[in-house]
């Protein structure tokens, strides 16, 4: 059996902490839990490991760099020329566009969102990435007829979710589909065009 050494410090100084862990089976993985407090939020830090059986010690192996985030992002903002937030405008069954912002927060990745009601979630809901670190997106859905409420929120790099923003619209009944027939007078037939009122005119 082997036995590791997990060591870990800032990047760049000498090592803060150790955790040792032992009964390795050799050609198998093992990982360790540091204590609580030993890396700060914002920090960056490395890691390496070296092996033994008792009586001999393996090198160093190489270092792995890990940044620390716990911190969630901020809420984003969201608009729309297509649905107006509070009002009733726009169709059923169309798609509008929703513009996101980070709204300062500057890692955030991409935005989760939902149309159901329910939180939207990193893994599971859909989402949309940044154009950029830090930067916007545009969220596509299509309305339903009625009440709408889209629902979002931002995420960062280590997968941190934001408070949720709610954008509540409201879609009018589906558009009727314009109905065109052009019928020959010489069949003693007549055409029509539209919808709502409509004009009878002779064909030809």
């Amino acid at each position: 059996m082997l036995n590791a050494r997990f060591s870990y410090g800032p990047i760049g100084q000498a090592a803060s902490g150790a955790v040792n862990t032992a009964g390795i089976p050799p050609g198998t993985a093992r990982s360790v839990q540091v204590p609580e407090g030993a890396f700060a939020n914002d920090g960056t830090y490395a890691w390496w490991v070296q092996a033994g059986d008792d009586e001999l010690l393996s090198p160093f192996s190489q270092t792995c760099e890990v940044a620390i985030d716990t911190i969630a992002p901020g809420a984003p903002t969201l608009s729309s020329s297509d649905y107006l937030p509070g009002s009733s405008n726009g169709f059923a069954g169309d798609t509008g566009a929703f513009a996101v912002s980070a709204n300062g927060t500057s890692d955030v990745v991409k935005f989760v969102y939902t149309t159901d009601g329910n939180d939207p979630t990193v893994l599971g809901s859909p989402s949309v990435a940044a154009a950029t670190l830090g930067g916007g997106a545009t969220i596509r859905i299509t309305a339903r007829e009625g009440a709408n409420l889209l629902r979002v929120a931002s995420v960062d790099r280590a997968d941190n979710r934001g408070p949720v923003v709610d954008y509540r619209f409201t879609a009018s009944a589906a558009r009727v589909p314009v109905v065109e027939r052009f019928l020959d007078r010489q069949l003693g037939d007549l055409s029509y065009a539209g919808t709502g009122t409509v004009g009878w005119t002779a064909a030809g």
